[in-house]
């Protein structure tokens, strides 16, 4: 099976991003982030296309809430918001994403509200 990519790669694909949606999953004690796409409106969208993702795999995951995330890539660093709450998935568990975070890239400056 393929690693389970973290934030769908959208580093690579801009420079900042603004009020986005995002959706924290849970595998085998592992955080998973996934930020919406232009056509996802809703948090449950996300949460759709992950599924999708583990389609074919024996994993389950469990949703750990959501909210919203600002991005904005600076000179030598990114920086990372991350606050609200999804009416559907409730408020994003802080610790769990703290803990992706940090595994995902030492360098990456982030807020948690």
């Amino acid at each position: 099976m393929n690693e389970i990519k973290q934030l769908d790669d959208f580093f690579e694909s801009t420079n900042s991003i603004k009020n986005e949606k995002f959706v924290l999953f849970e595998i085998q004690g592992r955080g998973y982030i996934r930020v919406s796409k232009l056509q996802e409106v809703y948090h449950k969208d996300i949460v759709n296309r992950f599924a999708a993702e583990l389609q074919g795999t024996e994993l389950t995951y469990s949703i750990q809430g959501g909210g919203r995330i600002n991005f904005k890539r600076g000179c030598e660093n990114i920086t990372l918001l991350f606050y609200d709450y999804s009416i559907k998935y409730g408020k994003f568990d802080k610790q769990l994403l703290e803990k992706t975070l940090k595994e995902l890239n030492e360098d990456i400056k982030f807020i948690i509200h």
